[in-house]
């Protein structure tokens, strides 16, 4: 299954997203790590989008290509052709990586080998480009196999993502924080623009389990990231490797259906082993939080 219900329709939850591709043998934002991630069985791919001199995408997370290439230009001042010419180092990069026979692949190169294998998560860097990357995932008939991301705090923002969806059809994942004060409105202002998945920060995980029944009435699947840079409370990769049943479980009763992580190979031996003792009705008590 492949459109707007294909996280809440996900039998086995919460659903794995490899936060750019699957790099443990592979470059991140490859397209070996998009087919690792596939080889995995994980239900989603992230990657990062950005356009290059002469008007391609193409999958790259930083502005620099330093970490992933050894250059020290900009990516966006060079052209495809100067990019695909650069191999990639491995893993995440750095100095200490070595290079790969991997190059930068375009983002039509991506869509093509993911199309009917793998949900693709579009983070695109630059917010002019929104509806340009929308336009080019309709033209390749895969509107129901992946998302976009869009900042979403305002009425204003929240009204951009209803127009791209409504002109494109591709779905869009609005990215917005929610505190105690301000997570009843929020929810509302999703449900007016029928957002189906959203990506969430929180103040407190207790803020998300006591607005639980608000979520699921709106239709709201919560994504939640344990990358370490990004994480929220100490719900981070580094802790659930420690003690999983505390980060990813406790997010998992409390409702999160989407779990993105720098780690998917370990969140899906845990997931594998311990989902037959969760249950995802909502609960009165509060989860256990990492100490």
């Amino acid at each position: 299954m492949r459109d707007r219900n294909f996280f809440n329709a996900l039998m086995l939850k919460p659903a794995i997203v490899a936060h750019r591709g699957h790099w443990v043998n592979a470059p991140e934002n490859s397209l070996a790590s998009i087919d690792a991630a596939v080889s995995a069985g994980f239900e989603v791919a992230e990657i990062d989008i950005q356009r290059s001199d002469d008007g391609v995408f193409f999958l790259m997370h930083d502005e620099m290509l330093t970490r992933m290439t050894g250059s020290e230009f900009p990516c966006h001042q060079m052209s495809i052709a100067q990019l695909q010419a650069m191999p990639l180092r491995q893993g995440c990069g750095g100095s200490g990586s070595g290079f790969s026979h991997h190059v930068i692949p375009t983002l039509a190169e991506a869509l093509k080998l993911a199309k009917r294998r793998i949900f693709l998560n579009l983070d695109v860097k630059h917010e002019e480009d929104l509806a340009f990357v929308a336009k080019l995932v309709a033209q390749m008939d895969m509107q129901g196999e992946a998302s976009i991301k869009v900042t979403v705090q305002t009425e204003v923002d929240a009204q951009y993502l209803l127009a791209l969806e409504e002109e494109h059809g591709l779905m869009v994942m609005p990215k917005t924080r929610f505190d105690a004060e301000n997570c009843s409105a929020m929810i509302e202002q999703l449900r007016a623009v029928e957002a189906t998945l959203v990506e969430a920060r929180f103040d407190s995980l207790y803020t998300l389990v006591a607005h639980r029944a608000e979520f699921e009435q709106a239709g709201l699947t919560l994504w939640v990231n344990t990358l370490d840079r990004v994480a929220c409370c100490g719900f981070s990769d580094k802790a659930a490797q420690k003690a999983p049943d505390a980060i990813w479980g406790s997010l998992t009763e409390a409702g999160i259906g989407v779990i993105q992580t720098d780690a998917p190979q370990v969140l899906a031996a845990w997931r594998q082993s311990h989902m037959p003792a969760f249950t995802y009705q909502a609960k009165a008590d509060k989860p256990h939080l990492p100490v």
